[in-house]
């Protein structure tokens, strides 16, 4: 008896949890129904939207990359002797120079104590005219033995003769002989002399060089017009090669006495992800901006380049690829060491149909857009297939033709098929 009331109770139960389900779902059905109802109340009858007109235009794909400016012409100066610093160089203001100044190819920018390379150059300069004087010395008596040996030479001939016809004794064609062998022997010996002193002259002038390269060492010139980027040094410092720590780029830029840049030409290098850097080549269109925010708005104003060179290996840590980009618009635009952000045009499309990617909706994955007619004033849901993409503009392969008319406002409360009210820039309907 106790098993058949337990049975009773679990079979009401049963029966009681279905009701409640059915319950619940046919709630939420008339809910439903009574959203979609209001909802149809709610939309008006013709809805206001905005059109433009199709049209085409060029559309491009870039890369992107980031990168830091340097100028194409930069100089690490400094003095190639060891002294005390006695020069710098004054602007026309008459103020010595510092970062910012502008310097002019060829002047002298700072300079260290040179008397002892003067003092050997006027040794060196005494000796080249001791050693020239001795060539010349050398040269007239070389000629004034070519006369005596000339002169002995007729002298001979004609002694042979009268020895021939037996007129003179052969002693004294002999001994004109000897002393012709002498005279001989004497320009042999002076123009053995001569070379010598020729040798002496060559290496005093050697020396001269040598001084003279060692003076122009103890002097920083300006190579090319440029500005001064670093200025490291004061008059009374202490200069040599042993001051200048070279284990890194920043610590060679702080230790480096001048460094002189030529703002005029810029050069970007740029760390592009392998998979993209196979697809640049070099004379590709470059664009550069020092705002990574205005470069993605197609009104920025941005600088223009072009790419230069592209690394042919990959860095095996970063996985990237090298890229040069190099422009001459970055004098008053860029600054020397400065992060930038910049893209590259890998492609460009003429004269094809492109609209705001802002009035694409997508239905299961496929785009469309909503295409107004002007007959009937009403719009047709026009699936379109994509192309290309550029900011917030987008290509159009297939679905749109030149002159269609799509909206671009208002479109999200469209259905297909729905009568709509066309508004003026102005704000007015027509």
């Amino acid at each position: 008896m106790k098993f058949l009331f337990n049975k009773r109770i679990l079979h009401m139960s049963c029966w009681f949890f279905i009701f409640t389900i059915i319950l619940l779902t046919c709630a939420k059905v008339f809910i439903i129904i009574d959203k979609n109802k209001n909802r149809e109340l709610i939309k008006p009858k013709n809805l206001s939207v905005e059109v433009f007109k199709v049209k085409k235009g060029n559309i491009s794909q870039w890369i992107w990359g980031e990168g830091t400016a340097f100028t194409v012409k930069r100089e690490f100066l400094c003095f190639e002797k060891a002294g005390r610093i006695v020069y710098i160089a004054k602007d026309n203001d008459k103020n010595i120079i510092r970062e910012g100044s502008i310097v002019k190819k060829g002047q002298i920018l700072a300079e260290i104590d040179s008397r002892d390379y003067i003092q050997l150059k006027k040794e060196y300069n005494a000796d080249l005219l001791q050693a020239q004087s001795t060539i010349d010395l050398a040269n007239l008596n070389i000629e004034k033995l070519k006369d005596d040996y000339k002169t002995k030479q007729k002298q001979i001939d004609r002694l042979k003769l009268l020895t021939l016809k037996k007129v003179i004794s052969k002693q004294k064609l002999e001994l004109m002989e000897n002393e012709f062998n002498t005279v001989r022997l004497a320009i042999k010996k002076a123009e053995i002399t001569k070379k010598q002193n020729k040798l002496k002259l060559l290496q005093i002038k050697a020396k001269i060089e040598k001084n003279n390269i060692d003076l122009q060492r103890t002097k920083i010139i300006a190579p090319f017009d440029g500005i001064i980027a670093r200025f490291n040094i004061k008059i009374g410092d202490y200069a040599s090669l042993n001051s200048i720590d070279l284990s890194s780029k920043h610590r060679s830029i702080m230790t480096m006495p001048i460094i002189i840049i030529d703002p005029t030409a810029y050069e970007i290098e740029l760390s592009i992800p392998a998979y993209s850097g196979k697809k640049i080549k070099t004379g590709m269109l470059a664009q550069v901006c020092t705002d990574t925010l205005e470069l993605k708005n197609v009104t920025a104003n941005y600088i223009s380049g072009k790419v230069y060179s592209i690394t042919p290996d990959i860095s095996l840590q970063a996985r990237t690829m090298q890229v040069k980009i190099r422009t001459l618009e970055g004098k008053n635009n860029l600054v020397n060491g400065e992060s930038i952000l910049a893209r590259i045009r890998i492609k460009l499309k003429k004269d094809c149909i492109t609209i705001p990617f802002s009035v694409i909706q997508f239905d299961s994955k496929h785009p469309f857009v909503f295409k107004y007619n002007k007959k009937n004033k009403t719009v047709l849901k026009q699936y379109v297939e994509l192309g290309m993409q550029e900011n917030d503009i987008v290509e159009i392969q297939k679905g749109l033709n030149t002159d269609d008319y799509v909206v671009y406002r208002g479109q999200n409360l469209l259905s297909n098929g729905d009568k709509v009210n066309i508004i003026e820039k102005n704000g007015e309907q027509k």
